[in-house]
């Protein structure tokens, strides 16, 4: 058994991670599928003052008060950077982190520093609302398949610009020796994290590719299940660093 946290990505919430986690606990294991603030339930309480240091303490905060420990850390897209900070604080509780089409970020840069394509779509989504949060981009944009598309373009909610452009502070070395898996979903024109394919020949990551679009953990629940609890997933404990 395992404890999996899958973290979304800009627009999103817990909701999108739904199939996946159906499958998860169907194998035995143990799903949180929390929602970043000013997300999906949470969008009433979108404001401002919310940042990526934000959303990382949402993840710290739930490590810490549901008292989890072994855990595998899952981010989708700007998810990525949530849970990169999060184990960086958090180590000696997470066991391996899986990146679904994600951000891998650089120490010191933010998001749109690491994937620059993504800069000028997120400004033009933001210019509606005095540049502080980011409309979302249709279900279409990102290859969701066709029965997907309104449930997507239905519960996506707008998301903080600032969560884009703070640039994150951790440790590569504290994170040097954690299982890392990387999944690259190959089903839409404009992924900027075609980026990531080289990491397909490092030996520290354990790289796959799935033929769907971006948000793979809807249109291929199956697929990123196989991934995530396969032969293959590299999600051996090992010892916090001292």
């Amino acid at each position: 058994m395992t404890t999996y946290v899958l973290v979304h990505g800009g627009w999103r919430g817990g909701w999108v991670y739904q199939p996946l986690a159906t499958m998860l606990r169907a194998r035995g294991h143990v799903v949180y599928t929390p929602s970043l603030s000013g997300s999906a339930e949470h969008s009433h309480r979108l404001n401002g003052d919310i940042t990526l240091s934000t959303h990382v303490e949402d993840l710290v905060n739930l490590i810490k008060w549901e008292q989890l420990d072994d855990i595998v850390l899952v981010g989708h897209s700007y998810g990525g950077m949530v849970i990169t900070g999060a184990a960086d604080r958090e180590r000696r509780h997470v066991r391996g982190l899986v990146y679904l089409d994600a951000v891998v970020p650089s120490p010191g840069k933010s998001m749109v520093e690491d994937y620059p394509a993504w800069r000028t779509a997120f400004v033009e989504a933001a210019s509606g609302n005095r540049g502080l949060y980011m409309d979302p981009l249709p279900a279409s944009f990102f290859g969701v398949r066709p029965e997907n598309q309104k449930l997507v373009d239905e519960l996506s909610t707008p998301f903080p610009l600032a969560t884009a452009i703070e640039k994150l502070a951790f440790s590569p070395e504290t994170l040097e020796n954690l299982p890392k898996t990387f999944v690259l979903a190959e089903g839409w024109d404009a992924n900027p994290y075609v980026i990531n394919k080289g990491l397909a020949e490092d030996p520290a990551w354990s790289f796959h590719t799935v033929p769907v679009g971006h948000d793979l953990m809807l249109d291929a629940p199956d697929l990123v299940a196989d991934v995530l609890t396969g032969p293959g997933a590299r999600t051996t404990l090992l010892p916090a660093p001292s």
